[in-house]
């Protein structure tokens, strides 16, 4: 799918994400702390600046559209991954017989991903105008780039 140039990055920084989502889904009990480990170093890597950028950039262009529900969205997901995240590595450090915590991380994750594709990237190439863009283009510029 083809997106707009400002969002490029974004979207690209979601296979990671998405690969991340697959290694957690795939979690069986005897990898779960070694899973939970590596969840915790991509969090760190490519994922908090990827949140920060979204929500410093995107949520208030949500809110300057009225989109409400997709802004919610956004923020409530984000506070979501980050417990989940946080269960992954506690029941993992606690308890590596189950890897519930981190399938769960990896099922949020995923969704949270696809959401971003399917919704909100396109809803925002539908509704902004080339001067947003531009503001967009800009405030992503001036981030964590990778």
């Amino acid at each position: 799918m083809r997106r707009h140039p400002a969002l490029h990055r974004l979207s690209r920084e979601h296979s990671p994400a998405l690969t991340l989502a697959r290694r957690l889904l795939q979690a069986d009990a005897p990898a779960s702390i070694a899973v939970a480990q590596d969840a915790l170093r991509r969090w760190h890597r490519d994922l908090l600046q990827h949140f920060a950028d979204e929500e410093s950039v995107l949520l208030p262009l949500l809110v300057q559209l009225q989109e409400s529900a997709d802004g919610l969205r956004l923020q409530q997901d984000h506070v979501a991954l980050r417990q989940a995240l946080a269960n992954c590595a506690d029941a993992a450090t606690t308890d590596p017989a189950t890897g519930v915590s981190c399938r769960a991380l990896g099922e949020q994750l995923r969704a949270h991903v696809h959401f971003e594709e399917r919704q909100l990237f396109p809803l925002l190439e539908q509704r902004l105008t080339a001067g947003q863009w531009q503001a967009v283009a800009a405030a992503l510029a001036t981030t964590g780039a990778t």
